[in-house]
């Protein structure tokens, strides 16, 4: 059995596009949260990323990508085996609790839509099971 013992994380990716749009046109809102897990004896690294977009498309679209390392070590009390099961299972806690980097990811999200000189959008420093504000 084992708990985290440190956690390190990094920015690995800003993916800015600015697109051209009718501005009297409605524009929603889209976020969309994923992940990827690598696992190794005594660490294991989520990959997180973000994406907001618009539907129809237009204004930009904003992907930002951080990657978060948790160190283990051996555990004698309340000990877990960080199976990939266990983590996708847990993933929602595990970002939120370990590691501050959701709202990491909130804040450069709000930095850099409001950039362009508008009102910035503030994506909640959660992670986003499944939030689509797109109408259909």
């Amino acid at each position: 059995m084992k708990e985290i013992d440190n956690v390190l994380f990094r920015l690995n990716k800003i993916d800015y596009e600015i697109i051209e749009y009718d501005e009297k046109e409605q524009l929603y809102v889209n976020v969309n949260d994923n992940h990827t897990l690598m696992i190794d004896e005594d660490s294991f690294s989520i990959v997180f990323s973000r994406r907001v977009s618009f539907n129809p498309e237009g204004l930009y679209s904003l992907l930002v990508e951080m990657e978060v390392e948790y160190l283990l070590k051996e555990s004698t009390e309340n000990g877990k085996e960080f199976t990939e099961e266990y983590i996708n299972e847990n993933i929602v806690e595990i970002l939120s609790e370990e590691s501050p980097v959701l709202g990491n990811v909130s804040q450069l999200f709000s930095n850099i839509s409001s950039s362009m000189g508008r009102v910035p959008i503030i994506t909640p420093p959660r992670y986003i099971v499944e939030e689509n504000t797109t109408e259909e």
